[in-house]
């Protein structure tokens, strides 16, 4: 009888535990059913507003269900014991993807890359061949990068010591200037493990922020691998966008496109020489170079042939054009290499004025940069100025009826030093906001020490631009108008209101909780369905 009424006790107490467990789930269910009925309403009523724009309702409920949780996160939903709804979250019983749905990602920090940029990208021979070998030697080995290179250095010829290529008075916290290849090689494992836990950390900041109840975060301190649980996320892309980001931001001077443009311009004819020779002779060495005239009627012929914009796919059928035009744009692509895939900001006037020295079409990025690359245009190039693409591109659609993705190339000033008057550890605060036109955008706020040097990069660059640098991607380049301090702004453009909001909440929140402090990629990924084992 003792043990029956024993065994009753338990029971019940049990029973009361799992009730009290399981009411946790109750009470943030219903807020969530209210938080989906009211996102529905919003989608519906967006697609309405804009019927004529083709627009994913899932999404979008999706969208405004992850924006009314955030914003209620503190509401009291569990009135008895006056929980809120993210301690309730917090609380109840965490189901797992296979059960809930949602996203696996594996991460990896890129040790390699932390270590060339504690080197400052050296290009001493005997480190560039030791992190070649090391890399490799990587995808077969269980040994950790450091390790590898630490093996590999050790067999250069006549090498120099390790406090040759990592020592710097910048860096006199990490690297002691008398220390051995022994020190050194233990700083890097200190620094490498330090790299892993602040990613983790910065991680967790972002995905607090990212509106994920219950995630998992799991760290491989010797694979330098971060395993990530997403319960109830499903947008691939916003997951890699907010996990993957760097975020280093640079506030970059800039040239000014005529300063730059008929440079490029000009470049023509010595690229078409070296990849073209037997174009080469006396009597096309002077059409070889594009006139900035004949790039004016170029582009205004073109005009005529374009639906929507300005375009620089001028591969000429894909524009639509005659099969003897496409022909002489064959003609042209290797008289004018870097002018068919480029399109230089040049019209009637003259080269138009801004630091936008170029628009490509996004397929075409690829084999401009490989032009750029080239010592010829290089060496043509002031040796402060600096390429960068923009993050946003504008779509267009082509005479023909196919679709083209154009991108602009800006033209940055590097200071002496090589390295941006001011960067994102100013950055002491960022949330979304709308400009005075109502567009999108990030408005940040800086350090005391920030706000000195933004007042000073301001008031020299009244009336030109100061490009705002994302990952080495251009977000905005406004024109100074007045001298500012403390005060910041990143457009996010025109586009679908809805995701310009996500995307900028987003970025102020990965600005907030701070810049990796080395490369994460995703290597694997996988979204699962809320029912068990079912993978979409």
């Amino acid at each position: 009888m003792q043990n029956r009424g024993a065994l009753w006790i338990f029971t019940i107490l049990l029973a009361l535990a799992c009730a009290y467990q399981l009411s946790f789930s109750f009470f943030t269910s219903r807020l969530e059913k209210k938080a989906r009925a009211e996102a529905e309403l919003k989608a519906d009523s967006l697609m309405d507003a804009n019927s004529g724009e083709k627009m994913d309702r899932g999404s979008l409920v999706l969208d405004f269900e992850n924006a009314i949780l955030r914003s209620r996160g503190e509401e009291k939903v569990y009135p008895v014991l006056g929980y809120t709804y993210r301690e309730c979250k917090e609380k109840e019983i965490n189901l797992g993807l296979d059960l809930k749905g949602g996203m696996a990602v594996t991460l990896e920090v890129s040790i390699p890359e932390l270590v060339e940029n504690l080197s400052e990208n050296s290009a001493d021979p005997g480190f560039t061949a030791a992190m070649a070998s090391a890399r490799q030697r990587q995808r077969s080995s269980d040994a950790d990068f450091i390790t590898l290179f630490g093996e590999e250095y050790e067999k250069v010829p006549n090498k120099a010591p390790l406090s040759a290529i990592f020592y710097s008075p910048d860096r006199q916290a990490i690297f002691e200037r008398e220390g051995s290849d022994a020190d050194y090689l233990d700083a890097l494992r200190t620094e490498a493990e330090a790299a892993l836990n602040n990613t983790e950390r910065i991680l967790r900041t972002r995905i607090d922020k990212f509106g994920v109840a219950q995630p998992s975060i799991q760290k491989q301190q010797f694979s330098g691998r971060i395993m990530i649980e997403l319960p109830g996320v499903k947008d691939k892309e916003r997951v890699r966008r907010v996990l993957q980001s760097t975020a280093n931001l640079e506030f970059w001077e800039t040239y000014e496109n005529p300063d730059i443009g008929p440079v490029l311009d000009q470049v023509n004819g010595p690229l078409s020489a070296m990849l073209h020779p037997e174009l080469a002779s006396a009597d096309t060495a002077k059409a070889d170079t594009l006139s900035t005239d004949a790039m004016v009627a170029d582009t205004t012929a073109l005009a005529d042939d374009i639906a929507a914009a300005d375009t620089s796919d001028l591969a000429g059928d894909s524009l639509g054009l005659p099969v003897d035009s496409a022909a002489l744009r064959a003609d042209a692509e290797k008289k004018a290499p870097l002018a068919s895939k480029l399109m230089l900001m040049v019209d009637q006037r003259g080269w138009m004025r801004g630091p936008t020295v170029g628009r490509a079409n996004l397929k075409d990025t690829a084999e401009v940069n490989r032009l750029l690359a080239m010592d010829v245009v290089k060496s043509a190039l002031p040796v402060d100025a600096k390429l960068a693409w923009g993050a946003k591109h504008e779509d267009v659609t082509l005479v023909n009826g196919s679709a083209a993705q154009l991108l602009d190339l800006y033209v940055l000033q590097v200071p002496r030093g090589g390295k941006p008057k001011l960067d994102g550890s100013s950055i002491s605060s960022a949330s979304q906001d709308f400009d005075m036109k109502g567009s999108v955008e990030v408005r940040m706020q800086m350090n005391a020490d920030g706000a000195q040097t933004w007042k000073v990069m301001t008031g020299d660059n009244v009336g030109k631009s100061i490009a705002i640098v994302l990952d080495g991607l251009v977000y905005s380049a406004p024109v100074v108008q007045e001298i500012l301090g403390g005060r910041s702004s990143i457009s996010l453009g025109s586009g679908n209101l809805n995701k310009q909001i996500q995307e900028a909440e987003d970025l102020a929140n990965i600005l907030k909780a701070g810049a990796l402090p080395a490369p994460a990629r995703i290597i694997d990924e996988t979204v699962v369905g809320p029912s068990l084992g079912e993978r979409t």
